[in-house]
């Protein structure tokens, strides 16, 4: 039993678009939150994300993608950071996605985070 420490998983979605290119996304996340106990406050103090796919969303019908462009990002997240580098805002690091390395990384950072809590 962990008294000042706790972790929490929960599904999110994040939607975005740009209009001007009639294109929109919806996301589908999970959050990974690291939870403390300050001064009898439960808060979160660490947020994590994993990305476990997203799609297109075309409001006006459906528009040309750039499907070079398209490969060059997970597909776990390839529709979000599409838009994002149409933006110019093209994704420069590598991030967790469903059943990646980088997701089992974040998941077992939190195991060891609270296991210091049963140490101390």
């Amino acid at each position: 039993m962990h008294e000042h420490r706790g972790d929490h998983e929960r599904i999110a979605q994040l939607m975005t678009g740009w209009l001007y290119r009639d294109v929109g996304c919806t996301a589908h996340t999970r959050l990974f939150d690291r939870l403390e106990k300050r001064d009898g406050q439960w808060c979160i103090s660490y947020r994590n994300c994993t990305y476990d796919f997203a799609h297109f969303n075309y409001p006006v019908g459906a528009v040309d993608v750039d499907r070079d462009v398209l490969a060059q990002y997970p597909w776990a997240c390839a529709a979000l950071a599409y838009i994002l580098h149409l933006r110019g805002y093209p994704l420069t690091q590598e991030y967790p996605i469903q059943g990646s390395a980088m997701e089992r990384d974040v998941k077992e950072a939190a195991f060891a985070w609270l296991d210091q809590e049963k140490i101390s």
